[in-house]
Order: C-alpha cells, then structure tokens, then sequence
C-alpha cells in the first residue's frame, strides 16, 4: 500500500488514516481471525488426535488382545473421538460468534454514534 506523503495535507493523511482502517477491517482482521482458527484447530487435533485415535477404533488399546481389553479398548477411544468432536464444534461456534461479531460490531458502533448524534443535535 501506498501510504499519505508526510508533508501532505492533513485530510489526505487522515483519509489515509481511514482507508488504513477500512483495509484492516474488512481484509486483514478477517484473516487473522481465520488463520488463528485453523492454528487452535490444528493444535486441538493434534493434541486429541481425533483421526488417528478413529483409524485406531478396533484395535485393542495397549496391545490388551483379549475380549475386555478389546471392548474397554474400543468404548475408550469411541469416547476419546467423541469428546474431541465436541471440542472441535465447540471450537467453530467461538470462532463463527467472534467472526459475525467482527462483522456487526463496528456496524453497532456506527449506529450508536448517529444516534447519539441526532440526540444532541436535537432532530432525535
């Protein structure tokens, strides 16, 4: 990006100031957002390890070749996976609710700032 001159007039600098804010909020924020979800859901995944503990669902937990071992092996891991899908959708709600409210906050900001305007002007 190009920015403002520093010896440009004071309204092309704070139109710049703007064009600034305008890029980071509708370019760069969201991306952000978007590359912190995918690094905590990386970090999840390998931490729960949800794929490789399915790929692994029958096969007895700690080479425990018997029967129980075989079913305690399975019903542990059937929780493992469970758990960790919860935790992975839980994980997508906080980060779709922190995207929509990247999304309308500043269109709330706006609002209150009219309103507030009007009243003191007095037209509200």
């Amino acid at each position: 990006m190009i920015d403002a001159h520093p010896n440009a007039p004071r309204w092309w600098q704070q139109a710049d100031m703007v064009r600034h804010f305008a890029v980071f909020l509708i370019i760069d924020g969201p991306k952000k957002i978007f590359e912190l979800w995918r690094a905590t859901a990386a970090n999840f995944e390998a931490e729960l390890s949800i794929v490789s503990t399915a790929k692994n669902l029958m096969r007895p937990l700690f080479q425990d070749y018997s029967r129980e071992g075989r079913i305690i092996g399975f019903f542990l891991r059937l929780v493992r996976i469970v758990a960790g899908i919860i935790v992975q959708l839980a994980l997508v709600a906080v980060f779709i609710a922190l995207s929509i409210g990247w999304i309308l906050l500043p269109l709330y900001l706006a609002y209150q700032i009219f309103s507030n305007l009007f009243i003191i002007v007095g037209r509200g």
